[in-house]
């Protein structure tokens, strides 16, 4: 399979905005949306962390391809080997939008365990289980619900985000979960890449792994992202190599969502992610000083956290 961009006709995949206030990716936000949520219903593309990308720069490729980000070239587990795209020509749309009227909620991260390491990460692994599916979809081609672990490059810009993706309503899946391992951002020349999803199912369990190697005190030079489901083994992976940007803002799990019209368009159930493990660039475990992000308590919306499990309450 050869990188291809998702059309306009593709259902968008998901996610929005980092936690804080002035997120976004490369080049300035695209002025011409008032939301998210409005990008996406002119064919735009929900990326993690990031909000809304235009479908030329978000790109499919093979499990187990390599991202060489000094050479930019892709390579596939069969040898063939590709440039990467220029750098991308659209700015994003991101933030976590407010409410059109007084019947839709905003959207965007709903709850969220995060902290700001002192050190370079080098690991971030974590178990959950797939929640209890939503009980409505009010808009069935923009409600899109996320579940995740993330390491980006600071917390304030998502110029450089990786994580495995436990994803509703996504690509195809309509009304289902699956999986996904993706990057992207700044580093990558705007660009965000993933290999195809996986079909998952309520109460299976999900094995998110941030693999870094050569690490030093500022930078791991390779990142392997894998998610696993646990039950079937069906898993979805690929590798950055050459990388020298520093990852240090962590989100132990992740809840996000766009075209929420009410509460009953979030999971009937919370998410637990447990046996959280993060690491530093020489493999020692870092104790998360955890935070709690909240942003719509009109729901139930709440996090709870201990040094190993972050509980994500929609």
């Amino acid at each position: 399979m050869s990188l291809k961009h998702r059309g306009l006709a593709v259902t968008s995949l998901v996610v929005g905005c980092s936690a804080f206030a002035g997120c976004g990716g490369s080049g300035a936000s695209d002025g011409q949306f008032a939301t998210v949520s409005d990008a996406i219903s002119a064919g735009y593309v929900h990326v993690p962390g990031v909000g809304a990308v235009h479908p030329s720069c978000v790109h499919t490729i093979d499990n187990d391809a390599v991202l060489d980000l000094t050479a930019k070239t892709l390579t596939y587990a069969d040898g063939r080997q590709e440039p990467l795209p220029t750098r991308c020509e659209y700015g994003v749309v991101s933030g976590s939008e407010a409410a059109h009227n007084a019947s839709e909620l905003a959207g965007g991260w709903m709850a969220a365990g995060i902290f700001e390491s002192n050190s370079q990460v080098g690991n971030l692994s974590a178990d959950y289980g797939v929640p209890q599916n939503p009980r409505t979809v009010s808009e069935p081609d923009k409600t899109f619900v996320a579940e995740f672990p993330s390491l980006e490059h600071r917390w304030s810009w998502a110029e450089y985000i990786i994580q495995p993706v436990l994803q509703w309503n996504q690509l195809g899946f309509r009304n289902e979960w699956s999986i996904v391992a993706e990057a992207g951002g700044d580093a990558f020349g705007g660009h965000y890449y993933m290999p195809n999803p996986q079909r998952t199912w309520t109460n299976h369990i999900i094995r998110g792994q941030l693999i870094g190697s050569g690490c030093n005190a500022t930078y791991c030079t390779t990142w392997k992202i894998l998610v696993t489901d646990t039950n079937t083994g069906r898993s979805s992976n690929f590798t950055v190599v050459k990388n020298n940007w520093g990852l240090g803002a962590v989100s132990g799990g992740t809840l996000e969502a766009y075209g929420i019209a009410r509460c009953s368009d979030l999971p009937s159930s919370y998410t637990r992610y447990y046996n959280v493990n993060v690491r530093d660039w020489a493999g020692r475990t870092i104790t998360p000083p955890w935070q709690h992000w909240i942003n719509i308590p009109s729901c139930r919306d709440s996090v709870w956290t201990d040094s190993t499990e972050v509980h994500v309450y929609p």
